[in-house]
């Protein structure tokens, strides 16, 4: 899919494919906030050995302000198309280290970064969204902003992975991801690590598979 992105006078942000289903003014109110570039996935998420299934990018108001905004948006939409530097997972780039996504991410991994590397978690291990746009909470299951074209496209990314033989595995959201022959769910989804404790029985294959 060719993830492009329309931009109203406004300034909100949605992705060309959903313009036409997507009222923005309905969906502001869920919670939505379109400011910030929409998040579909992060990383490597055609080769990635490690998939995490995700609710959708959480709303930051300090990322309004983030100083490298503009350098962070143009390397999100480069991930996009399959672009990447030595950090496809670009939130363990030290420049973005202050960064909302930064913040919320890096403690979540630390588990895992502390038997292999963050560079390799990095490479290895890619984020899909259920829904790509940013919010301070996850949009109701019977949400009809579930019904939107980017989101049909994000479960065919899971699905695909799932083929391909990775480890999958569902962080939120689960009952979003209930198509999709994920491995195994975080028992804890709404504050989720990366940890044995949360993933009895897939750590250690997360681990393994980075390591490989």
């Amino acid at each position: 899919m060719n993830w492009n992105i329309v931009e109203p006078s406004a300034g909100d942000r949605i992705f060309e494919c959903d313009k036409e289903a997507l009222k923005v003014s309905r969906a502001k109110t869920d919670g939505l906030d379109f400011r910030l570039l929409p998040e579909p996935f992060v990383g490597d998420v055609e080769h990635a050995k490690v998939i995490l299934l995700n609710g959708n990018p959480f709303f930051d108001e300090s990322d309004i302000e983030y100083p490298l905004r503009q350098e962070f948006e143009k390397r999100a939409q480069a991930n996009w198309q399959n672009r990447h530097d030595q950090f496809p997972f670009y939130y363990f780039d030290p420049r973005f280290s202050t960064s909302g996504g930064a913040r919320y991410w890096i403690k979540r991994f630390r588990a895992v970064t502390n038997l292999t590397s963050a560079d390799e978690v990095a490479r290895n291990v890619a984020v899909i969204e259920s829904f790509p746009y940013k919010s301070k909470s996850n949009p109701k299951e019977n949400s009809w902003l579930r019904k939107l074209p980017s989101v049909a496209q994000l479960r065919l990314l899971a699905e695909k992975a799932v083929t391909r033989g990775a480890v999958v595995i569902a962080l939120r959201a689960e009952w979003a991801w209930s198509e999709v022959a994920f491995i195994e769910a975080c028992s804890n989804p709404q504050q989720p690590y990366l940890t044995e404790k949360q993933l009895p029985n897939s750590f250690r294959s997360i681990i393994g598979a980075i390591n490989s």
